[in-house]
């Protein structure tokens, strides 16, 4: 246990600590609203959609459509990987790890303290873990405690596998 709570190492992801069902937000962004699960509790969204670790501009009709379906669903929270997604209007269809250094920190925070403010539920960040030989200014620990302190978020350090 490190002074940011649990980090699970790479391909580990636990259920919630809440217990409550994990749904990918992009299953059910683009269908009609008919084919959406009716739940009897608040679930989980994953999310990859918000793009927090691009470079790109934000793409807020997404992000008003992922607001929508939390609210919708209902959510008790979404869980956003926070990795690079896109280059140059290109989807890369996987995420790929952030460079750990203070641009990306910076640029993270900035981005996330705007969506942040869009979301009806609480925002948190999953971890997308470099590779283990992946060179970086910052070490992990040191990286994730610079984007908490800098965004004021919490981050799920549960990594998720990259491509």
């Amino acid at each position: 246990m490190s002074d940011l709570g649990p980090v699970w190492r790479r391909g580990e992801l636990p259920l919630p600590a809440e217990g409550r069902l994990l749904l990918r937000a992009e299953d059910w962004l683009w269908g009609p609203s008919s084919e959406r699960p009716v739940l009897s509790e608040p679930c989980i969204l994953r999310s990859a959609v918000c793009d927090l670790g691009s470079v790109e501009p934000l793409d807020f009709g997404l992000i008003h459509a992922l607001a929508a379906l939390a609210r919708e669903l209902p959510a008790a929270a979404i869980h956003e990987e926070l990795g690079f997604r896109s280059l140059e209007d290109r989807s890369l269809f996987c995420a790929l790890p952030l460079p750990r250094n203070e641009e990306s920190v910076g640029r993270v925070a900035s981005r996330l303290r705007l969506v942040r403010r869009l979301l009806p539920v609480p925002l948190r960040l999953q971890w997308l873990a470099p590779p283990p030989k992946a060179s970086s200014a910052m070490g992990e620990e040191e990286f994730l405690k610079a984007l908490r302190v800098a965004a004021d978020c919490e981050i799920v350090a549960a990594p998720v596998e990259g491509c």
